[in-house]
Protein backbone atom coordinates (compact mmCIF):
# COMPACT_ATOMS: atom_id res chain seq x y z
CA UNK A 1 0.00 0.00 0.00
CA UNK A 2 1.37 3.42 -0.97
CA UNK A 3 0.68 5.95 1.80
CA UNK A 4 1.62 9.50 2.68
CA UNK A 5 0.82 9.51 6.36
CA UNK A 6 0.02 7.19 9.22
CA UNK A 7 -3.69 7.76 8.55
CA UNK A 8 -3.37 5.19 5.77
CA UNK A 9 -4.26 7.67 3.03
CA UNK A 10 -3.47 6.03 -0.32
CA UNK A 11 -2.17 8.21 -3.12
CA UNK A 12 -2.38 5.43 -5.72
CA UNK A 13 -6.16 5.28 -5.38
CA UNK A 14 -8.62 8.13 -5.85
CA UNK A 15 -10.28 9.01 -2.54
CA UNK A 16 -14.05 8.75 -2.60
CA UNK A 17 -14.73 10.14 0.87
CA UNK A 18 -13.46 12.96 3.03
CA UNK A 19 -14.61 13.59 6.57
CA UNK A 20 -15.17 17.26 7.36
CA UNK A 21 -13.83 18.67 10.63
CA UNK A 22 -14.44 22.01 12.34
CA UNK A 23 -11.85 23.58 14.63
CA UNK A 24 -13.23 24.50 18.05
CA UNK A 25 -11.69 25.47 21.37
CA UNK A 26 -11.36 21.81 22.36
CA UNK A 27 -9.81 20.69 19.08
CA UNK A 28 -11.31 19.18 15.93
CA UNK A 29 -14.97 18.15 15.75
CA UNK A 30 -16.43 15.95 13.02
CA UNK A 31 -19.34 17.75 11.36
CA UNK A 32 -20.05 15.56 8.36
CA UNK A 33 -18.82 13.64 5.34
CA UNK A 34 -18.49 14.45 1.66
CA UNK A 35 -18.48 11.69 -0.94
CA UNK A 36 -17.49 12.06 -4.59
CA UNK A 37 -18.61 9.42 -7.05
CA UNK A 38 -19.54 9.05 -10.70
CA UNK A 39 -22.88 7.24 -10.94
CA UNK A 40 -22.68 8.06 -14.64
CA UNK A 41 -19.18 7.62 -16.14
CA UNK A 42 -17.49 10.96 -16.65
CA UNK A 43 -20.10 12.84 -14.60
CA UNK A 44 -18.92 13.00 -10.96
CA UNK A 45 -21.12 14.38 -8.24
CA UNK A 46 -20.45 15.39 -4.64
CA UNK A 47 -22.76 14.46 -1.78
CA UNK A 48 -22.50 15.96 1.70
CA UNK A 49 -24.36 14.96 4.82
CA UNK A 50 -24.06 16.40 8.34
CA UNK A 51 -23.22 13.96 11.11
CA UNK A 52 -25.98 13.15 13.61
CA UNK A 53 -23.95 14.22 16.63
CA UNK A 54 -23.26 17.59 15.04
CA UNK A 55 -26.88 18.14 14.04
CA UNK A 56 -28.10 17.41 17.54
CA UNK A 57 -25.83 19.88 19.29
CA UNK A 58 -27.58 22.97 20.64
CA UNK A 59 -24.88 25.20 19.17
CA UNK A 60 -24.67 23.52 15.76
CA UNK A 61 -24.82 25.71 12.67
CA UNK A 62 -24.87 25.27 8.90
CA UNK A 63 -21.48 25.52 7.18
CA UNK A 64 -23.28 27.41 4.41
CA UNK A 65 -26.52 28.99 5.67
CA UNK A 66 -27.99 29.23 2.16
CA UNK A 67 -26.79 26.19 0.23
CA UNK A 68 -26.07 23.64 3.01
CA UNK A 69 -28.93 23.94 5.53
CA UNK A 70 -28.53 22.00 8.76
CA UNK A 71 -30.71 18.97 7.96
CA UNK A 72 -30.30 15.21 7.70
CA UNK A 73 -30.97 15.35 3.95
CA UNK A 74 -27.95 14.72 1.67
CA UNK A 75 -26.86 17.78 -0.32
CA UNK A 76 -25.93 16.69 -3.84
CA UNK A 77 -24.06 18.87 -6.33
CA UNK A 78 -22.35 18.22 -9.68
CA UNK A 79 -19.18 19.81 -8.26
CA UNK A 80 -17.63 20.12 -4.82
CA UNK A 81 -19.78 22.22 -2.50
CA UNK A 82 -18.62 25.82 -2.26
CA UNK A 83 -18.14 25.73 1.51
CA UNK A 84 -15.45 23.09 0.93
CA UNK A 85 -14.09 24.46 -2.35
CA UNK A 86 -13.20 27.62 -0.40
CA UNK A 87 -10.57 25.50 1.40
CA UNK A 88 -8.85 24.49 -1.84
CA UNK A 89 -5.52 26.16 -2.61
CA UNK A 90 -5.58 29.32 -4.72
CA UNK A 91 -3.52 29.69 -7.91
CA UNK A 92 -0.29 30.15 -5.98
CA UNK A 93 -1.16 27.30 -3.64
CA UNK A 94 -1.85 25.05 -6.60
CA UNK A 95 1.66 25.69 -7.90
CA UNK A 96 3.05 24.76 -4.49
CA UNK A 97 0.90 21.62 -4.38
CA UNK A 98 2.30 20.50 -7.72
CA UNK A 99 5.83 21.32 -6.55
CA UNK A 100 5.41 18.95 -3.64
CA UNK A 101 3.35 16.13 -5.12
CA UNK A 102 3.90 16.55 -8.84
CA UNK A 103 1.32 17.10 -11.55
CA UNK A 104 0.67 13.37 -11.39
CA UNK A 105 0.03 12.67 -7.74
CA UNK A 106 2.17 9.55 -7.34
CA UNK A 107 5.03 10.98 -9.36
CA UNK A 108 6.99 12.31 -6.42
CA UNK A 109 7.66 8.71 -5.30
CA UNK A 110 9.64 8.15 -8.46
CA UNK A 111 7.31 5.56 -9.94
CA UNK A 112 7.16 5.10 -13.70
CA UNK A 113 4.23 2.71 -13.62
CA UNK A 114 1.43 4.56 -15.49
CA UNK A 115 -1.16 2.60 -13.52
CA UNK A 116 -0.01 4.37 -10.35
CA UNK A 117 0.09 7.85 -11.82
CA UNK A 118 -3.06 9.94 -11.69
CA UNK A 119 -4.17 13.53 -11.61
CA UNK A 120 -4.98 14.86 -8.13
CA UNK A 121 -8.66 15.34 -7.34
CA UNK A 122 -10.36 17.99 -5.24
CA UNK A 123 -10.50 15.56 -2.33
CA UNK A 124 -6.74 14.97 -2.62
CA UNK A 125 -6.14 18.69 -2.37
CA UNK A 126 -8.44 19.00 0.64
CA UNK A 127 -7.00 16.04 2.53
CA UNK A 128 -3.35 16.83 1.77
CA UNK A 129 -3.73 20.57 2.28
CA UNK A 130 -1.58 22.53 4.69
CA UNK A 131 -2.67 24.22 7.88
CA UNK A 132 -3.01 27.78 6.59
CA UNK A 133 -6.16 27.34 4.50
CA UNK A 134 -8.79 29.99 5.09
CA UNK A 135 -11.50 29.38 7.67
CA UNK A 136 -11.92 26.67 10.30
CA UNK A 137 -12.34 23.46 8.32
CA UNK A 138 -10.03 20.51 7.79
CA UNK A 139 -10.46 17.22 5.96
CA UNK A 140 -9.31 13.65 6.44
CA UNK A 141 -9.77 10.16 4.97
CA UNK A 142 -10.94 8.70 8.31
CA UNK A 143 -13.09 9.81 11.24
CA UNK A 144 -10.17 10.41 13.59
CA UNK A 145 -8.78 13.90 14.00
CA UNK A 146 -7.23 15.18 10.75
CA UNK A 147 -3.51 15.11 10.23
CA UNK A 148 -2.49 18.73 9.73
CA UNK A 149 0.69 19.89 8.01
CA UNK A 150 1.93 23.03 9.83
CA UNK A 151 2.44 25.89 7.39
CA UNK A 152 2.86 29.14 9.34
CA UNK A 153 6.45 30.38 9.71
CA UNK A 154 8.03 32.69 12.30
CA UNK A 155 8.68 36.21 11.09
CA UNK A 156 12.44 35.72 11.40
CA UNK A 157 12.31 33.17 8.56
CA UNK A 158 10.44 35.48 6.20
CA UNK A 159 13.38 36.98 4.28
CA UNK A 160 14.88 33.63 3.29
CA UNK A 161 11.49 32.20 2.38
CA UNK A 162 10.59 35.25 0.28
CA UNK A 163 13.81 34.92 -1.72
CA UNK A 164 13.07 31.24 -2.35
CA UNK A 165 9.50 31.99 -3.41
CA UNK A 166 10.58 34.69 -5.83
CA UNK A 167 13.02 32.25 -7.45
CA UNK A 168 10.28 29.64 -7.68
CA UNK A 169 7.83 32.19 -9.12
CA UNK A 170 10.38 33.04 -11.82
CA UNK A 171 10.57 29.40 -12.89
CA UNK A 172 13.74 28.26 -11.13
CA UNK A 173 13.92 24.81 -9.51
CA UNK A 174 11.87 24.62 -6.33
CA UNK A 175 13.64 25.10 -3.01
CA UNK A 176 12.94 22.60 -0.25
CA UNK A 177 11.59 25.42 1.95
CA UNK A 178 9.01 26.24 -0.70
CA UNK A 179 8.20 22.57 -1.28
CA UNK A 180 7.31 22.21 2.41
CA UNK A 181 4.85 25.12 2.08
CA UNK A 182 2.73 22.92 -0.23
CA UNK A 183 -0.96 23.80 -0.48
CA UNK A 184 -0.80 27.47 0.44
CA UNK A 185 -3.59 29.59 1.80
CA UNK A 186 -6.90 29.81 -0.01
CA UNK A 187 -6.86 33.63 -0.17
CA UNK A 188 -4.89 35.94 -2.39
CA UNK A 189 -4.85 34.59 -5.95
CA UNK A 190 -1.59 34.11 -7.82
CA UNK A 191 0.73 36.26 -5.68
CA UNK A 192 3.47 34.42 -3.72
CA UNK A 193 2.45 34.29 -0.08
CA UNK A 194 2.56 32.41 3.19
CA UNK A 195 1.21 32.71 6.72
CA UNK A 196 3.59 34.23 9.25
CA UNK A 197 3.39 34.32 13.05
CA UNK A 198 4.50 37.50 14.78
CA UNK A 199 6.11 37.46 18.26
CA UNK A 200 2.76 38.33 19.86
CA UNK A 201 1.25 35.14 18.40
CA UNK A 202 -0.93 36.90 15.81
CA UNK A 203 -1.14 35.37 12.32
CA UNK A 204 -0.69 37.43 9.17
CA UNK A 205 -0.67 36.69 5.46
CA UNK A 206 2.69 37.72 3.99
CA UNK A 207 2.39 38.72 0.32
CA UNK A 208 5.54 39.05 -1.78
CA UNK A 209 6.40 40.71 -5.05
CA UNK A 210 6.10 38.75 -8.28
CA UNK A 211 8.97 38.52 -10.69
CA UNK A 212 6.92 40.25 -13.41
CA UNK A 213 5.31 43.05 -11.35
CA UNK A 214 5.03 46.36 -13.23
CA UNK A 215 4.35 48.37 -10.06
CA UNK A 216 5.47 48.14 -6.46
CA UNK A 217 2.52 45.91 -5.59
CA UNK A 218 3.45 45.76 -1.90
CA UNK A 219 3.37 49.53 -1.41
CA UNK A 220 0.41 50.11 -3.73
CA UNK A 221 -1.80 47.53 -1.99
CA UNK A 222 -0.81 48.85 1.44
CA UNK A 223 -1.71 52.39 0.34
CA UNK A 224 -5.02 51.26 -1.17
CA UNK A 225 -6.01 49.28 1.92
CA UNK A 226 -5.26 52.17 4.26
CA UNK A 227 -7.05 54.58 1.92
CA UNK A 228 -10.09 52.31 2.08
CA UNK A 229 -9.98 52.46 5.88
CA UNK A 230 -9.96 56.26 5.69
CA UNK A 231 -13.12 56.02 3.57
CA UNK A 232 -14.99 54.24 6.35
CA UNK A 233 -14.34 50.69 5.18
CA UNK A 234 -13.63 47.92 7.65
CA UNK A 235 -10.39 46.85 5.96
CA UNK A 236 -7.99 44.19 7.16
CA UNK A 237 -4.96 45.70 8.89
CA UNK A 238 -1.81 45.85 6.75
CA UNK A 239 1.88 46.49 7.42
CA UNK A 240 4.97 46.71 5.24
CA UNK A 241 8.04 44.90 6.56
CA UNK A 242 11.61 45.09 5.21
CA UNK A 243 13.27 41.92 3.92
CA UNK A 244 16.93 42.69 3.35
CA UNK A 245 16.51 45.27 0.61
CA UNK A 246 13.06 44.10 -0.41
CA UNK A 247 9.67 44.35 1.29
CA UNK A 248 6.63 42.22 2.02
CA UNK A 249 3.05 43.17 2.77
CA UNK A 250 1.54 41.70 5.92
CA UNK A 251 -2.25 41.40 6.06
CA UNK A 252 -3.77 40.41 9.41
CA UNK A 253 -5.76 37.20 9.06
CA UNK A 254 -9.34 37.88 10.06
CA UNK A 255 -10.07 34.14 10.31
CA UNK A 256 -7.52 33.67 13.11
CA UNK A 257 -7.74 35.04 16.64
CA UNK A 258 -5.14 33.61 18.96
CA UNK A 259 -5.80 29.90 18.93
CA UNK A 260 -9.29 30.34 17.50
CA UNK A 261 -10.20 29.73 13.87
CA UNK A 262 -13.32 31.29 12.39
CA UNK A 263 -15.51 29.65 9.74
CA UNK A 264 -15.40 31.41 6.38
CA UNK A 265 -17.61 31.41 3.28
CA UNK A 266 -16.75 33.24 0.06
CA UNK A 267 -19.36 35.24 -1.84
CA UNK A 268 -18.78 32.86 -4.76
CA UNK A 269 -19.92 29.96 -2.59
CA UNK A 270 -22.71 31.98 -0.98
CA UNK A 271 -24.17 32.55 -4.46
CA UNK A 272 -23.83 28.86 -5.30
CA UNK A 273 -21.46 29.55 -8.21
CA UNK A 274 -18.10 28.17 -9.29
CA UNK A 275 -14.98 29.92 -10.59
CA UNK A 276 -15.85 29.45 -14.24
CA UNK A 277 -19.40 30.77 -13.93
CA UNK A 278 -20.26 34.16 -15.38
CA UNK A 279 -22.47 36.54 -13.47
CA UNK A 280 -22.72 37.62 -9.90
CA UNK A 281 -23.39 41.09 -8.56
CA UNK A 282 -23.10 43.16 -5.43
CA UNK A 283 -26.90 43.18 -5.16
CA UNK A 284 -26.98 39.38 -5.31
CA UNK A 285 -24.40 39.21 -2.51
CA UNK A 286 -26.57 41.56 -0.45
CA UNK A 287 -29.62 39.37 -1.04
CA UNK A 288 -27.79 36.22 0.11
CA UNK A 289 -26.42 38.11 3.12
CA UNK A 290 -29.99 38.80 4.15
CA UNK A 291 -30.75 35.09 3.86
CA UNK A 292 -27.72 34.44 6.09
CA UNK A 293 -29.19 36.91 8.64
CA UNK A 294 -26.34 39.41 8.35
CA UNK A 295 -27.21 42.71 10.07
CA UNK A 296 -28.25 45.78 8.01
CA UNK A 297 -24.96 47.49 8.86
CA UNK A 298 -23.12 44.82 6.86
CA UNK A 299 -25.26 45.52 3.79
CA UNK A 300 -24.46 49.23 4.06
CA UNK A 301 -20.78 48.35 4.43
CA UNK A 302 -20.94 46.25 1.25
CA UNK A 303 -22.40 49.23 -0.61
CA UNK A 304 -19.56 51.42 0.67
CA UNK A 305 -17.00 48.89 -0.54
CA UNK A 306 -18.64 48.74 -3.94
CA UNK A 307 -18.44 52.53 -4.18
CA UNK A 308 -14.79 52.52 -3.13
CA UNK A 309 -13.82 49.77 -5.59
CA UNK A 310 -15.37 51.79 -8.41
CA UNK A 311 -13.79 55.08 -7.31
CA UNK A 312 -10.34 53.55 -6.75
CA UNK A 313 -10.22 51.51 -9.96
CA UNK A 314 -10.11 48.16 -8.19
CA UNK A 315 -11.53 46.15 -11.08
CA UNK A 316 -10.42 42.81 -9.58
CA UNK A 317 -13.38 42.76 -7.17
CA UNK A 318 -14.52 39.26 -8.12
CA UNK A 319 -16.72 37.07 -5.94
CA UNK A 320 -13.82 35.35 -4.17
CA UNK A 321 -12.65 38.75 -2.93
CA UNK A 322 -15.75 39.08 -0.75
CA UNK A 323 -16.92 36.76 1.98
CA UNK A 324 -18.55 36.08 5.32
CA UNK A 325 -16.94 35.12 8.61
CA UNK A 326 -18.71 33.48 11.53
CA UNK A 327 -18.40 34.85 15.05
CA UNK A 328 -20.61 35.69 17.98
CA UNK A 329 -23.19 33.13 16.89
CA UNK A 330 -23.81 34.54 13.42
CA UNK A 331 -22.40 35.34 9.98
CA UNK A 332 -20.85 38.76 9.29
CA UNK A 333 -19.20 40.45 6.34
CA UNK A 334 -15.43 39.96 6.49
CA UNK A 335 -13.01 42.85 6.66
CA UNK A 336 -12.13 44.01 3.14
CA UNK A 337 -9.06 42.43 1.55
CA UNK A 338 -7.20 42.33 -1.78
CA UNK A 339 -7.95 45.97 -2.63
CA UNK A 340 -5.58 47.29 -5.29
CA UNK A 341 -6.02 49.72 -8.22
CA UNK A 342 -5.94 48.10 -11.65
CA UNK A 343 -4.28 50.55 -14.08
CA UNK A 344 -4.71 48.16 -17.00
CA UNK A 345 -8.41 47.57 -16.34
CA UNK A 346 -11.11 48.14 -18.93
CA UNK A 347 -13.43 50.34 -16.87
CA UNK A 348 -15.69 47.48 -15.80
CA UNK A 349 -15.89 45.84 -12.39
CA UNK A 350 -15.49 42.06 -12.18
CA UNK A 351 -19.11 41.70 -11.00
CA UNK A 352 -22.21 43.78 -11.71
CA UNK A 353 -22.62 47.03 -9.83
CA UNK A 354 -26.08 48.24 -10.88
CA UNK A 355 -28.54 48.52 -13.75
CA UNK A 356 -25.66 49.17 -16.17
CA UNK A 357 -23.87 45.95 -15.29
CA UNK A 358 -20.25 46.34 -14.29
CA UNK A 359 -19.84 49.88 -15.64
CA UNK A 360 -17.61 51.75 -13.19
CA UNK A 361 -19.57 54.97 -12.71
CA UNK A 362 -21.15 56.78 -9.79
CA UNK A 363 -24.58 56.67 -11.44
CA UNK A 364 -24.35 52.89 -11.70
CA UNK A 365 -23.31 52.61 -8.05
CA UNK A 366 -26.35 54.63 -7.02
CA UNK A 367 -28.77 52.86 -9.35
CA UNK A 368 -29.53 49.97 -7.00
CA UNK A 369 -28.80 51.45 -3.59
CA UNK A 370 -32.15 50.15 -2.34
CA UNK A 371 -30.80 46.59 -2.66
CA UNK A 372 -28.50 47.43 0.23
CA UNK A 373 -31.25 48.94 2.39
CA UNK A 374 -30.21 52.52 1.61
CA UNK A 375 -32.40 55.40 0.46
CA UNK A 376 -30.81 57.67 -2.14
CA UNK A 377 -29.93 60.48 0.31
CA UNK A 378 -28.08 58.04 2.57
CA UNK A 379 -26.38 56.34 -0.38
CA UNK A 380 -25.32 59.74 -1.72
CA UNK A 381 -23.78 60.57 1.67
CA UNK A 382 -21.78 57.33 1.60
CA UNK A 383 -20.55 58.06 -1.93
CA UNK A 384 -19.60 61.58 -0.91
CA UNK A 385 -17.50 60.25 1.97
CA UNK A 386 -15.83 57.74 -0.35
CA UNK A 387 -15.25 60.44 -2.97
CA UNK A 388 -13.70 62.79 -0.41
CA UNK A 389 -11.25 60.09 0.68
CA UNK A 390 -10.32 59.05 -2.85
CA UNK A 391 -9.85 62.69 -3.93
CA UNK A 392 -6.72 62.82 -1.76
CA UNK A 393 -5.29 59.53 -2.97
CA UNK A 394 -2.10 61.01 -4.47
CA UNK A 395 -0.85 62.51 -1.21
CA UNK A 396 -1.98 59.38 0.67
CA UNK A 397 -0.08 57.06 -1.66
CA UNK A 398 3.03 59.22 -1.52
CA UNK A 399 2.89 59.28 2.29
CA UNK A 400 2.74 55.48 2.26
CA UNK A 401 5.87 55.07 0.15
CA UNK A 402 4.47 54.75 -3.39
CA UNK A 403 6.89 56.27 -5.88
CA UNK A 404 6.11 58.94 -8.48
CA UNK A 405 6.19 56.52 -11.41
CA UNK A 406 3.70 54.18 -9.76
CA UNK A 407 1.45 57.09 -8.78
CA UNK A 408 1.40 58.18 -12.42
CA UNK A 409 0.53 54.66 -13.49
CA UNK A 410 -2.24 54.27 -10.89
CA UNK A 411 -3.74 57.62 -11.91
CA UNK A 412 -5.08 55.94 -15.06
CA UNK A 413 -7.80 54.17 -13.05
CA UNK A 414 -8.47 56.48 -10.08
CA UNK A 415 -11.61 58.64 -10.20
CA UNK A 416 -10.60 61.95 -8.62
CA UNK A 417 -14.08 63.40 -9.14
CA UNK A 418 -16.16 60.58 -7.66
CA UNK A 419 -18.84 62.64 -5.92
CA UNK A 420 -22.64 62.79 -6.02
CA UNK A 421 -24.27 65.50 -8.15
CA UNK A 422 -25.78 68.59 -6.63
CA UNK A 423 -28.84 68.18 -4.43
CA UNK A 424 -31.96 67.54 -6.48
CA UNK A 425 -30.16 65.97 -9.45
CA UNK A 426 -31.42 62.55 -10.52
CA UNK A 427 -29.52 59.32 -10.66
CA UNK A 428 -30.33 56.37 -12.85
CA UNK A 429 -33.72 55.02 -11.90
CA UNK A 430 -33.74 51.89 -9.78
CA UNK A 431 -35.56 48.94 -11.28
Amino acid sequence: MTTISDTGYRIDREPGTAFVFLHEAGGWTTVGRVDVASPVPGRPQATFVYGRRWRERHDAFALDPVNLPLTDEPAVRPILHGAFADSLPDRWGQRLFEARFGRMLSGFLGTTDPRRLRLPTSLDRLILGADDRVGALAFGPVRSAPEITPAAVPVRALAALEAAMVRFDAGHPVDEDVRLMASGTSLGGARPKCTVILPDGSEWLAKFRKHDDTVDAVRVEHAAMTLAASAGINAAETRVVPLGGREALLVRRFDRDGGTRKPYLSALSLLGLKDTDLGGSYAAIADRMRQACCPPADLAQLFRRMAFNVASGNFDDHLKNHGLIRGGGGWRLTPAFDIQPTPDGNGYQAIDVGVMGGTATLANVMSRCGSFGLAQPEAARVCREVGDAVAGWRSHFAAHGVGDADIARVSRCMQDDFAPPAAGAAFARQP
